[in-house]
């Protein structure tokens, strides 16, 4: 019933309206929905691995077609996937 409600309303859209015009409203439902603690499997702390990838950009063409852009040279060396 709820999610009916808010699909009703303008779903993401609203929601999105809502943290413009009144971001202490969003922020709360926030604080309530989201979890106050975060653990890994079996209550191990998370682990965190942070890992360069290369990134692939989209780009849209004027004639309805696209094309992927390689990923920009960073420190002068290009990224290999």
């Amino acid at each position: 019933m709820i999610v009916t409600a808010l699909m009703n309303a303008g779903g993401v859209q609203y929601l999105e309206l809502q943290a413009r015009q009144t971001p202490a409203g969003i922020l709360a439902l926030l604080g309530k929905v989201l979890p106050r603690e975060l653990s890994g499997p079996g209550g191990a702390p998370i682990a965190v691995t942070s890992v360069p990838t290369p990134r692939i950009v989209l780009v849209e063409l004027p004639d309805n077609g696209r094309i992927l852009v390689p990923p920009p040279p960073i420190d002068g060396k290009l990224l290999e996937p």
